[in-house]
């Protein structure tokens, strides 16, 4: 069975599309990345922030006594959450441990229902910070573990947390409109593509019709019309008028062997047949020879004819004839 082929028109435009879609797809990926960094970096730089703000408060409090009272008072300054906040609503929720992980103060409930990392609060009585990214309640929590510096030395470690969900709100409205976009680009690459393709290829069909309609009706003698770029459509014209040039003249040759053939085979058959008639009769045998001998003569006058026309039919083949250095001298 005969399958059915994709034109070129099509082809083109697909592709188009498909590229255009591609490269959208690599720039919104891109996009949504840095976006996606951005957020969590200015999430992370407010935890920090909050952190260095929880730090002074207490170190300018000047009681190195880690009240748990006190230190519930200086966390709620800096932030009044309330209990019936929910992890969905913004703002960042405190919680500060001692060494060993036992909590001390805490902002709000919430910030006690984050959970405890206890590498990460090691890390942070060390004296180094850590990030980590916990899912409290089905919404992801971004955590940040300091140290809380007394003097010289790191008693406890400041938990601070803030919801994912704004930012996860903002990528997923996003995606959306990413994916939204997409399909329109998709149309409009399509669409634009085949604008594109028929633009381009309409002097190729105009081209093609001229050339069908030549061959079709044998008329050799016209011509496509060139057109003034010398682009890959004026070089397929010109390529296209050559070869009707090459055809023409072929016919023309042809034609004129035809003809000269067939005056040159006349003459012979004439002269074969009218002997042939002759020695039919009772002919003196002088007359006999004479009417034989010149029939044969004009039988081998066409067998070399016909030899000529056989090396001319057999040298368009490439090995008909072999070219190569000869002796002259040897020939002469």
């Amino acid at each position: 069975p005969r399958r059915c082929a994709m034109t070129l028109r099509a082809r083109l435009s697909l592709g188009y599309a498909l590229v255009f879609l591609l490269a959208l797809g690599v720039m919104g990926t891109a996009l949504y990345a840095i976006i996606e960094r951005t957020l969590l970096d200015e999430i992370d730089t407010e935890l920090r922030v909050r952190g260095m703000q929880v730090e002074r408060a207490i170190i300018t409090r000047g009681d190195t006594n880690l009240n748990t009272d006190r230190l519930t008072d200086d966390i709620f300054v800096l932030s009044p959450q309330t209990a019936s906040q929910e992890l969905n609503s913004p703002g960042i929720h405190i919680r500060i441990v001692d060494v060993e992980g036992r909590p001390l103060a805490q902002s709000s409930d919430i910030a006690g229902q984050v959970p405890i990392d206890v590498e990460a609060v090691e890390r942070a009585a060390d004296g180094r910070w850590a990030f980590r990214t916990p899912s409290v309640g089905g919404t992801d929590v971004r955590v940040l573990y300091r140290p809380l510096r007394v003097g010289e030395s790191v008693p406890a470690v400041i938990q601070l947390s803030e919801s994912l969900a704004p930012a996860e709100k903002t990528l997923k409205e996003l995606r959306g409109l990413l994916i939204a976009g997409g399909v329109v680009a998709l149309v409009a690459g399509l669409f634009g593509g085949w604008l594109l393709t028929r633009q381009a290829l309409h002097p190729v069909e105009q081209l093609t019709e001229r050339v069908a309609r030549i061959a079709a009706t044998g008329q050799f003698t016209q011509r496509v019309p060139e057109p003034s770029s010398s682009d890959e459509i004026g070089r397929l014209a010109t390529t296209f008028n050559d070869l009707l040039d090459r055809i023409h003249l072929m016919l023309d040759r042809q034609r004129a062997l035809v003809a000269d053939t067939s005056h040159e085979l006349r003459n012979p058959l004439m002269v074969v047949r009218g002997n042939v008639e002759l020695l039919a009769h009772d002919l003196p045998e002088t007359e006999r020879r004479e009417a034989s001998s010149e029939a044969i003569e004009e039988v081998d006058r066409m067998t070399r004819l016909i030899q000529d026309l056989l090396f001319l039919a057999d040298a368009d083949a490439d090995t008909a004839i072999v070219h190569d250095d000869v002796s002259l001298q040897e020939i002469v």
